[in-house]
């Protein structure tokens, strides 16, 4: 795996990639609550937030959210980001 960081944080995302990720995938628009990805599911897409807020939150055993993380625009998320074995950044 290439060790080039990646660009996960808000603001660190150009327009040639935006563009360049545009082109060779579809666009989905979410409503507000809707949920993205279920806890324990399994899911090999990766998502760029264009605009919007995304919240990360993990359910406990007892039913209590706790939020991860809160991912503004130009973020990527997703389980692929975080997989170390994919090349799609290489």
């Amino acid at each position: 795996m290439n060790n080039t960081w990646l660009p996960w944080t808000a603001d660190m995302v150009d327009e040639e990639l935006v563009a360049n990720i545009l082109d060779k995938t579809k666009m989905k628009t979410y409503k507000k609550g809707e949920v993205i990805l279920h806890q324990g599911g399994i899911s090999s897409n990766y998502f760029l937030l264009l605009s919007g807020r995304v919240e990360v939150s993990l359910n406990s055993s007892n039913g209590k959210k706790k939020i991860v993380s809160i991912h503004e625009p130009r973020c990527f998320f997703g389980e692929l980001i975080m997989d170390k074995e994919s090349n799609y950044f290489n």
